[in-house]
């Protein structure tokens, strides 16, 4: 089974965490990224962002910005997700948790 990696950002508030994400990707061999729903519609081509991908100019230049999560994934047949909440306090809907290598090994061996 062939795996592809989509990195997708959620809501991006702040452009800079694009940038880094993008060189974060492309220091881990990763090259697809894409956008659900950023604040600024043209994160892609401002100034800040490109100067914080430092390097990873092709990231941004192929990334795809979204309307919606389901877009996003539209065509993947397996999603993992982690996120950060904007409220800690909030009660959570329970999810079932498998680290990460026992994910990818189930993953590789199917």
């Amino acid at each position: 089974m062939r795996i592809s990696t989509r990195f997708i950002l959620i809501g991006t508030q702040h452009g800079e965490n694009v940038g880094a994400a993008a060189r974060a990707m492309k220091t881990m061999g990763f090259t697809d990224l894409a956008l659900v729903g950023p604040r600024d519609p043209k994160v892609l081509h401002r100034q800040k962002v490109v100067q914080r991908a430092s390097g990873a100019n092709d990231i941004l230049k192929n990334a795809n910005i979204f309307n919606s999560l389901e877009e996003a994934v539209a065509e993947r047949n397996v999603v993992c997700g982690t996120g950060m909440p904007f409220d800690m306090y909030r009660k959570r809907t329970e999810r079932k948790y498998i680290e990460p290598r026992i994910f990818f090994d189930k993953l590789v061996s199917e």
